[in-house]
C-alpha cells in the first residue's frame, strides 16, 4: 500500500546525503541507524534514529525547493567552481531549514529570493529562483544529536516547526521559544537513551512514525488546537519538562549546563511574560466591551 507523508516532517527520496564512510553523496533512502552523516562542514555525526522512515509513502505537501548557489562572502574564494551551482531541495512544508545567521525557519516560510545556507563551508548560501508543490516518493526523517543534516549540501534541520513559523506562537503572540530548540528538547529523552543502551536504537525498526515520535506529536497538535489559555499552560510546562530534560542531558553528557540553566531561565521568563502581556490585553478588552 501506498501511504503518504501526513505529518509534514520528512525529506523525500531524491534527495541525497554524505555519508563519512561513502565516496560521493548517498541516496536519503539508504540512510541507516548507525551511519556517520554530514551535519555540517567538516563535522558528521551518527544517526540515532528516525522520525519517519517510509519508502511507500506519497507526499502531497513535499515542496521542491530551486536554488542557485553563491557566495555569501565575497573576499572568500574557497570553493569558487561552485559558484553558480545549480542546487534543488524536496521536502515536507512543515520541516526547518537554515538560513542567514543560522536561523532554522520551515519551508512553507521561505520564499523566491530567500538565500538558505550550503553545508560546505567557504559562506555559501544558495538564493532561492523557485518553489514548487511536488509529489515523490518515500518519506525520511534521520536524528542526529545536534539536531541538523546537511541535504543536497543545503543545511537543514532534523526537526518540524508546526505554525509555519520560526517561532512557538499561542493567542496570535510570538514567544521567544523557537521550534528548534522546543524539537530538539523533546528529543532529548530519545538520545540520553540512545547514548546509554546504543545497541538497542542501533537494532531500532520504524516502519512509518517512530513510536518516539508519535506520542509528542500527537501532543503538541492537541495543544496547538486549544483556547489560547489552555495552550500557553500545557505549552509552558512542556518547555519546564522538557528543560529538565536538556539539563540532565548536558549534565551527563557535556560541559556547558551552566549555559544551558541560563538560557532556559531566560526563555522561560520571557515567555511568562509574553503571557501575561496576552492575559492582561485580554481582561482589559473584556472589561471595555462590558
Amino acid at each position: 500500500t501506498t501511504r503518504r507523508c501526513r505529518h509534514k516532517f520528512c525529506f523525500a527520496s531524491p534527495n541525497t546525503v554524505d555519508i563519512e564512510t561513502k565516496d560521493g553523496p548517498v541516496p536519503i533512502s539508504r540512510v541507516r541507524i548507525g551511519d556517520s552523516v554530514r551535519v555540517a562542514p567538516n563535522k558528521y555525526e551518527p544517526v540515532y534514529g528516525f522520525g519517519h522512515f517510509d519508502p511507500t509513502a506519497h507526499g502531497g505537501d513535499f515542496l521542491r525547493i530551486l536554488a542557485t548557489k553563491n557566495r555569501q562572502n565575497p573576499n572568500d574564494n574557497n570553493n569558487h567552481d561552485d559558484n553558480n551551482k545549480n542546487v534543488v531541495l524536496e521536502l515536507s512544508s512543515d520541516h526547518m531549514v537554515f538560513v542567514n545567521e543560522h536561523r532554522s525557519v520551515p519551508a512553507s516560510f521561505l520564499r523566491v529570493g530567500d538565500s538558505i545556507m550550503m553545508g560546505d563551508g567557504g559562506g555559501h548560501v544558495a538564493k532561492i529562483d523557485a518553489i514548487h508543490e511536488t509529489f515523490s516518493p518515500g518519506a525520511y526523517a534521520p536524528f542526529t544529536p545536534s539536531g541538523t543534516i546537511v541535504v543536497n549540501g543545503v543545511l537543514a534541520s532534523t526537526y518540524v516547526a508546526f505554525q509555519g513559523s520560526p517561532y512557538l506562537t499561542i493567542g496570535g503572540i510570538e514567544t521567544p521559544i523557537t521550534w528548534q530548540w522546543l524539537a530538539h528538547s523533546f528529543e532529548a529523552p530519545h538520545r540520553m537513551y540512545c547514548k546509554m543502551v546504543w545497541d538497542e536504537c542501533l537494532h531500532e525498526q520504524v516502519d512509518g512514525i517512530s513510536s518516539w515520535v508519535a506520542t509528542p506529536l500527537a501532543f503538541t497538535e492537541w495543544i496547538l488546537e486549544q483556547h489560547w489559555l489552555i495552550s500557553a499552560f500545557f505549552c509552558t510546562l512542556a518547555v519546564l519538562v522538557v528543560g529538565f530534560f536538556v539539563l540532565i542531558e548536558h549534565g551527563l553528557f557535556s560541559s556547558s549546563s551552566s549555559s544551558s540553566c541560563t538560557y532556559l531561565t531566560l526563555v522561560t521568563v520571557a515567555t511568562l511574560l509574553v503571557l501575561v502581556k496576552k492575559y492582561r490585553t485580554t481582561a482589559v478588552s473584556k472589561d471595555k466591551s462590558s
